[in-house]
Formats: C-alpha cells, structure tokens, sequence
C-alpha cells in the first residue's frame, strides 16, 4: 500500500497543569516548534531556497495549496494506547511541496493547511499549533536538505545522484516529524519515549510512515502544475483503500468481541467474564517491567476473547454443577487451543494467538493444552492466568458462591510459585490500588458494601 502516515498529536495526550517542568514543556513545546519552524522559514528565505517569481508561480501555488488541503482532509484516526494518531497523505504532499516550491513556500502553506485541518479535527488550539508545527520544520528541513544538496532544477530520481539524496531526504522527513510528535507525547503522558514509539509505529511498520511518493510532486509540477490535480487521485484511493483496511480490523476485533459476549451470556454467572479479565489484566500489566506498550495492547486484545475456544463446548459441560469427567474436563480444557486456532486464521489477532493458547498455563509446568513451564509460558499468558483466576474466584459459580476480594487475593499469594508467576502476582498486589479494582472491592467485601449503604 502507498499510503503515507503522517502521526499527530490529539486533545486526550493533553498535560495537566501540574506545576513542574514537564508541566511547563507540555503547555510551550507547540511554541518551540512553531519557532523552530519560522527560523527553518526565515534561513530558507536567507539562502533564497525558492523559485523565482514568474506567472505560472501563482498558479503552482495555487495547486500546491489544493494538494495539501485535500492530503491533510483525507484522515483517519487510530487509536493507540497513549491516545490516537492520524494517518493521511499529507506528509506525501507536503514533502513534494518543500521540493518542489522550495522550504521558504512551502513553511507558510503547511503551517496554515495543517492547522485548519487538526483544528477542524480536535478543535484545540494548542494541540493544533503543535500538529501544524511538526509538520512545517519537518519538511522545511527535509527541503533545506534537497535545495542544498541537488543543482538547481534537478529532479529527483533523474540520476543516481538525486534518488540517493531524495531517499535520504525522505527518511529525514519521516524521522523529524514521528520524532517531534514522540517527544511532545511522552512530555504530555510521563511516558518513556522508546515505549511510545514502538506503539505509535508498530515498531515493525515504520518504512510505511516514509513518503517515497512525494519524488513525483516536482516531477510532475515541473511539468504541468495541473497535472498534479490527477496525481492525487491515486493518493486518495490508497488512503481509502487504508481506511477500509483498518475499518475491517476494527469490525473484525468488535465482532469477536461481541461474540465473545453473547457466548458467556449461555451461562449467567459468567457473563462479561471476559470483558473484566481484560481489564484487570491491563492494570496488572502497567506494574510489570517486562512488558512494552505494544504488548499490552496485544494482552488486552487477547484477554477481550480469550474463552472464545467455548463455543466449542457442549452446554451440558460447560453448564454442569456437579463433577466433571475425565472425558469432560479433557473436552473443556481443549477451549483454549480451539480458540487458538480458530483466531490463528484472522489477521487482526496474530499477535494474540499464542496468549490465548497458554492462559490456562501453570508456573509449576502442571496446566494445559502443553505444559508448559515457568519462563516457556508467554508472559502476556502469565498476566491473563492471575486476571482470569481473580475474575473466576470473585464471580458466582453454579458449583460455589463467589469468594470476598481479600480470600481470593490470599489464594492467589498462596498459588504463588505454583500455579502463577512470583513476579505477576507481585505486580497484581502493587495494581490493586488501581480504581479499575473498586468495584470488585466493594462487590465482594460485605463490610465495604455495608459502608457505601
């Protein structure tokens, strides 16, 4: 696919007004970038990085603004766990625009077109300057570069010369503008930056973020200014093309998730079982070291479906009171790798099928489907076992009423080292001071439920 992400920041990343200095870079860093991109402007102007005026200038400038707007209007926004991203053409443009006009036009016109269009979108004015800020210096360096480095009027791709310098162009491009979009995020969350940028990337998909189609701005405007109003029909399709890809892994994960809802809904004392794993598990995983932000999304995504493998079980199994079988546990313990399986065919849920398979897993090497043991256990799989365990003792069962908050917390410390990683359960100790714990608290403790009353 060719379609270009071009990362930004939304309102939720805001910073509260916290009296510190990260407090203070967070309310002044759109500033910062403001300025840096009107000094990137001015030294453009110093160093006359632009054409000469001319009559057909007004109507390439004319164009080049109708290339942004239409890049910057073609968005989507995607969420990550720090907040969203907007994925559009606009860096394509922009790109080809500080190429092809020079970084001095180009500077004034990104600003303006970028910020109308994240106003339009966040109507925040702050997180707007930041987002139109960003997206100015990093093509106004990018430019620089290209008016330095290649003759004048040379195009790019036409020589050996001028492909290498555009390649390289286009990554500067790409890194300045993820890169100052990461800073002003982990300012704004507290967050560790690498974190960030493995989320907001992929990690994996970063040559995506790179616009390798901005070369055929100059090509094209060089020639024939209008002709640039065609180019960008390709570019829209492939956005759309984009935005009906990640709509389908979206319906797809809703779907799942839904079902996964609607299946649990057989047995009453487990409906939405699934959905408050999910959450527990999220908040167990913020306290453990060994997980990246990616991964927690993955865990949370996992832990949403992971009983999906029941669909396979017989109502008579999963809905008996009294002792189960040899045949029917090994009947009810085939759910996960089922759902395993069944998840393995889809797209959207690669990354999960593994957490899914081995979150009846045990530390001591004694659960199933594999037996697996300790360390082998994929720590994602380690976090649902607790979450999965602590929904389950806490809950109604046909076979048992449901334990108080603290009986299971001490099953659980005492399951330590056997059926659950030391390291897991110490992280589920630290999270229980988390808000998502409060309702379970005063669900199953009689005491606190009698002080709310």
């Amino acid at each position: 696919m060719s379609a270009d992400a071009n990362h930004s920041i939304s309102p939720d990343t805001a910073m509260s007004r916290d009296p510190d200095l990260l407090a203070w870079l967070g309310r002044w860093y759109g500033t910062f970038l403001l300025a840096a991109a009107a000094a990137c402007g001015l030294a453009s102007v110093a160093e006359r990085f632009f054409p000469g005026w001319s009559g057909s200038l007004v109507l390439s400038l004319l164009v080049a603004t109708v290339l942004l707007v239409g890049g910057e209007l073609f968005i989507i926004a995607l969420p990550f766990s720090w907040g969203t991203a907007q994925v559009s053409v606009g860096s394509i443009c922009s790109l080809g625009v500080a190429m092809w006009l020079g970084p001095a036009y180009a500077v004034v016109l990104i600003l303006l077109t970028a910020f109308l269009a994240s106003y339009r979108q966040w109507r925040n004015v702050n997180v707007s300057i930041e987002n139109a800020a960003s997206a100015a210096i990093s093509s106004a360096i990018a430019g620089i570069a290209w008016w330095e480095l290649v003759p004048h009027h040379a195009m790019p791709l036409t020589s050996i010369r001028t492909t290498v310098v555009f390649v390289l162009v286009a990554v500067l491009h790409s890194v300045i503008n993820f890169g100052t979009v990461a800073v002003g995020t982990a300012i704004a969350r507290r967050q560790p930056i690498l974190r960030l940028i493995i989320s907001m990337s992929g990690g994996r998909n970063f040559i995506f973020t790179i616009p390798f189609l901005a070369a055929f701005v100059p090509l094209i405007g060089s020639q024939s200014p209008l002709a640039l109003l065609f180019f960008a029909l390709p570019l829209v399709s492939s956005h759309l093309a984009l935005r009906a890809l990640w709509r389908l892994e979206h319906d797809t994960q809703t779907t799942l998730a839904a079902l996964t809802d609607i299946l649990e809904l057989r047995d009453p004392y487990t409906a939405f079982h699934s959905e408050r794993v999910s959450v527990y598990a999220v908040a167990i995983a913020a306290r453990v070291s060994g997980l990246t932000v990616q991964e927690r999304a993955t865990l949370e995504r996992a832990a949403r479906i992971h009983d999906i493998g029941k669909a396979a079980v017989r109502d008579e199994i999963l809905l008996k009171t009294g002792k189960l079988t040899d045949e029917e546990r090994r009947t009810m313990e085939s759910h996960s790798s089922i759902g395993a399986d069944l998840i393995a065919r889809m797209h959207a849920y690669r990354d999960c099928v593994e957490l899914i398979r081995h979150h009846h897993e045990r530390w001591d090497g004694g659960g199933y489907p594999s037996r697996l043991m300790a360390e082998r256990i994929p720590l994602g799989a380690r976090v649902m076992a607790v979450a999965d365990s602590l929904d389950a003792m806490t809950t109604d069962r046909p076979y048992r009423s449901a334990m108080s908050l603290a009986v299971a917390i001490d099953e659980i410390q005492r399951n330590s080292r056997t059926q659950f990683d030391p390291d897991v359960v110490d992280a589920f100790m630290e999270a229980l001071s988390d808000p998502v714990f409060d309702e379970l608290k005063q669900r199953t403790d009689p005491t606190t439920a009698a002080a709310a009353d």
